[in-house]
């Protein structure tokens, strides 16, 4: 089956009203008056077609900027009209997006909800291609002490570290733990390794006396939390 294609009218740089351009809305009437391709269009540059090169790109990615926050260099550099520089600026523009979102002062966070969990990392998961997993410790009151990157690129027994995770807890004196990980595939249903790991974490945190709060699988607009669906006493 074909996939529907989001199709712009392209006009000519001359066709436009000065009040139209998308340098002069964003100064006078603010972003919120402006489209995605305006946006973009001041992203990609100056030239007189760039309007055009930022719808071209929308479509490229059917009209969804969550699609277009995933793409990488090679594959925006495929559309016409886009050079590794405006390709690069693209991707620094959804970075800073996604660090402005995740940027918070660790103690005024408090994740004692799988949708607080979600919410906290969300931003910084969101556009990942491939797994990463990450373990949250906190104190007594759920008031987040650090966050540790456990891997990348899969998640599975020998991948993750659980003696690793155990020492960073005590090491930072927390008294619970969260695991986290994403599914870039969107499917939150957790999978075997999932499982083994879950459990493997469960009775590391038993001998140590940890509370092994929750296990939260993260993907672009859901989530699966292990204590919410029973699987963690």
């Amino acid at each position: 089956m074909k996939r529907a294609m989001y199709k712009y009218e392209i006009k000519s740089f001359k066709d436009y009203l000065k009040e139209d351009l998308p340098s002069y809305k964003i100064s006078e009437k603010g972003t919120e008056t402006m489209t995605s391709s305006e946006l973009l269009s001041l992203i990609i540059g100056s030239s007189q077609n760039a309007l055009d090169i930022a719808k071209s790109v929308l479509n490229h990615f059917e009209g969804k900027l969550s699609l277009l926050s995933k793409a990488d260099i090679p594959t925006l550099l495929k559309i016409k009209g886009i050079s590794q520089k405006t390709a690069s600026r693209i991707i620094a523009a959804f970075e800073l997006g996604r660090r402005r979102q995740a940027e918070k002062n660790t103690n005024e966070i408090e994740i004692n909800t799988p949708k607080q969990i979600y919410d906290l990392m969300h931003p910084q998961m969101m556009n990942l291609t491939h797994e990463e997993a990450y373990a949250l410790f906190t104190n007594n009151s759920y008031k987040l002490i650090k966050q540790t990157k456990l891997s990348s690129g899969g998640i599975t027994e020998t991948a993750v570290d659980v003696r690793m995770i155990i020492k960073e807890a005590v090491l930072c004196n927390a008294t619970a733990l969260v695991l986290i990980h994403n599914h870039p595939s969107g499917n939150i249903t957790p999978s075997v390794d999932d499982n083994n790991l879950t459990s493997r974490i469960k009775k590391a945190c038993e001998i140590m006396r940890i509370y092994f709060a929750d296990h939260v699988i993260i993907t672009d607009g859901n989530y699966y939390s292990y204590r919410e669906n029973g699987r963690i006493d």
